[in-house]
């Protein structure tokens, strides 16, 4: 919790009492670390699914986002699912066609 606390730069009891009530809600469950002092947060399956819809809600909730059009919405609902589960983002084919262009990336 202390290491989530640094990287939060927020105090580590308010995240012993944010993973309280995450666990309550049966979204995560404390796990044994490498040391019997430490505890990790992991991940229920309703917690997945939860961070599975963040992506598609924050796209289609925000109101800078509504003015995406679906295609948009739908390209950045994928990156922002990339970014949850850790993945990195590929920045290596710049000259793809973007969203809403109608002629190709000719790049740098």
């Amino acid at each position: 919790m202390r290491d989530l606390a640094v990287h939060l730069t927020c105090d580590p009891s308010y995240v012993t009492a944010l993973a309280d009530q995450l666990e309550e809600r049966g979204l995560v469950v404390r796990v044994a670390g490498s040391d019997r002092r430490v505890k990790l947060l992991e991940l229920t399956d309703e917690g997945r699914a939860l961070r599975a819809s963040l992506g598609d809600a924050i796209a289609q909730g925000a109101t800078i986002i509504k003015q995406l059009d679906e295609a948009a919405r739908h390209q950045l609902s994928q990156l922002l699912e990339r970014v949850l589960n850790g993945q990195p983002l590929d920045r290596t084919d710049q000259n793809r066609p973007r969203v809403g262009d109608s002629t190709p990336n000719t790049g740098p």
